[in-house]
C-alpha cells in the first residue's frame, strides 16, 4: 500500500509538472511551482478522489506550501 503522503506528493509534483524529487516542503504551491487556479482545482479534487479526504474551503485556503498540503493529508488519514 502507497504511503498517503507520498501519493500527495505525487500527484503535486503531476499538477506542478515536476519531478517528485524536486519538491520540497517550503515551496509555495502558487509562486514557486506556478499552480494557477484551474490547477488548484484540479489538485484538490485529486487529492480528494485518491486519497478519500474531504477538502473544505477553509482548508484548502490553508494549503499554501507543499508542506501545507502534506500536513494537512497526514492529519486527514490519521482520523479517517
Amino acid at each position: 500500500m502507497i504511503d498517503p503522503t507520498e501519493k500527495a506528493l505525487a500527484t503535486i509534483a503531476r499538477v506542478a509538472k515536476r519531478a517528485p524529487e524536486e519538491l520540497r516542503p517550503e515551496l509555495d504551491l502558487a509562486s514557486d511551482l506556478e499552480i494557477g487556479s484551474a490547477e488548484a482545482l484540479e489538485l484538490l479534487a485529486t487529492l480528494e478522489d485518491e486519497l478519500d479526504v474531504e477538502i473544505s474551503e477553509l482548508d484548502a485556503a490553508k494549503m499554501r506550501t507543499v508542506g501545507c498540503v502534506l500536513d494537512f493529508v497526514r492529519k486527514a488519514r490519521a482520523t479517517a
